[in-house]
């Protein structure tokens, strides 16, 4: 090579974009059905509870708790399904399938509504929100379908109305209208106001004819 030979500048080459990987769609991944199996598998006795919740006034919210769930789960998601690869969502399955099959030996509604919660907080901590982040805080709300066993929910529904009247009395003796406690009732000179069972009290308060 001599002098006046132009200099040959180096050739420039494109970085290579790494293509997306090719995901199957959602209605066709065998992961969607594996979730749907399992929460569809909870059905027949999930209608027999919730019938008899449905009953008692403190738990009729429980399908705007599913409702909630489901919507925020739809809205922060990717809304795709995927394989319980992480170990809290095989351990929830675990204890699913243990409460699935003490509900089947023992006919117990209630055992399978423990079966239901466990499937879906174990498909929440799999599902992926932003920053690829678990939902699995979202089955929080989930966990009100449970009832306490052995009466424990209508003990602490009473205790809850009991504070709910002491409670609406003092503010009743800080505004200086008097009144008296008698149970559940708040007997003022023109009315009787009854303190609800329904919401353990919280939800309102009711007027009742005076006698």
């Amino acid at each position: 090579m001599t002098e006046d030979s132009p200099a040959i500048a180096p050739m420039k080459t494109k970085a290579k974009v790494p293509l997306a990987p090719v995901r199957t769609p959602v209605i066709q991944s065998v992961w969607t059905w594996f979730w749907v199996a399992l929460l569809a598998a909870c059905i027949p006795m999930l209608v027999i509870y919730f019938s008899r919740m449905w009953r008692l006034d403190h738990y009729q919210y429980f399908p705007f708790a599913i409702g909630a769930v489901a919507w925020l789960a739809w809205s922060r998601s990717d809304r795709y399904f995927y394989a319980p690869s992480r170990i809290s969502s095989l351990l929830l399955i675990a204890v699913g399938v243990l409460a699935m099959i003490g509900s089947w030996s023992l006919r117990s509604p209630w055992m399978m509504s423990i079966a239901f919660v466990c499937y879906a907080a174990a498909c929440l901590s799999v599902m992926r929100g932003p920053h690829d982040k678990s939902l699995l805080i979202l089955a929080l709300p989930l966990l009100l379908l449970i009832r306490l066993p052995l009466g424990y929910d209508q003990l602490l529904v009473i205790q809850l109305q009991h504070l709910t009247t002491m409670m609406s009395s003092l503010l009743l003796d800080v505004l200086s209208i008097p009144h008296a406690v008698t149970r559940n009732v708040i007997e003022l000179p023109n009315r009787e106001l009854f303190v609800a069972e329904a919401c353990s009290g919280i939800q309102s308060v009711f007027r009742r004819p005076a006698f």
